[in-house]
């Protein structure tokens, strides 16, 4: 289990005027504070690993964006104001099964990933919903063979969420969609010197 408080001086902050897109050096710190944690354990041919962490993240003063002025208003954070784009919290949980193991080598990768919500806009309280993600996979190799096969399927579940949100976007095109259930196969060769 381990803590952190973070000061970020002179953030990059993604501005819009007049829905032209560009990045300016906020002229204050950032601060990140929050918890990170791990925990696993392993018995005999099993192995579960659980992760994540809570995450808080907010402007120190105000931001004025490059001192852009539309309406009379300027465009920034208030001291101590969430900054979107970030989720609150996310969680890990990797099971791996060594299904055989000598002259032929089995394994099973399980991983689930919880993702909370993400804020969209300083502008509201809207977020994204939280997303879980299952990914599975299973890789099998021949002792002092060069060769590795691996199949799998990512985002097993098939659910619907953001790869990337983009915050403060303009026209509300927040989201950029991740990948639906995927299935793989993949060959790897190593080759000696």
């Amino acid at each position: 289990l381990s803590m952190f408080h973070q000061f970020v001086q002179g953030p990059i902050a993604q501005v819009y005027t007049l829905d032209v897109p560009s990045y300016v050096n906020g002229d204050v710190d950032l601060v990140m504070n929050g918890v990170e944690w791990m925990a696993g354990h392993t018995w005999g041919a099993h192995r579960v690993q659980l992760n994540g962490n809570v995450l808080s993240l907010t402007q120190g003063n105000l931001l004025q964006r490059g001192g852009t002025v539309l309406d009379g208003n300027v465009l920034g954070w208030s001291r101590g104001e969430a900054i979107p784009g970030q989720a609150v919290w996310n969680a890990n949980l990797n099971y791996h099964w060594q299904v055989m193991e000598g002259a032929e080598d089995v394994n099973l990768h399980v991983w689930i990933r919880h993702r909370g919500g993400i804020l969209l806009s300083q502008d509201s309280d809207e977020a994204t919903a939280p997303v879980n993600v299952l990914n599975l996979q299973s890789t099998w190799n021949r002792r002092n063979e060069p060769w590795q096969v691996t199949v799998g399927v990512r985002n097993a579940m098939n659910a619907s969420y953001s790869g990337w949100v983009q915050a403060n976007a303009p026209g509300d095109k927040f989201y950029n969609p991740a990948p639906p259930r995927t299935a793989f196969l993949s060959v790897r060769l190593t080759f000696n010197e």
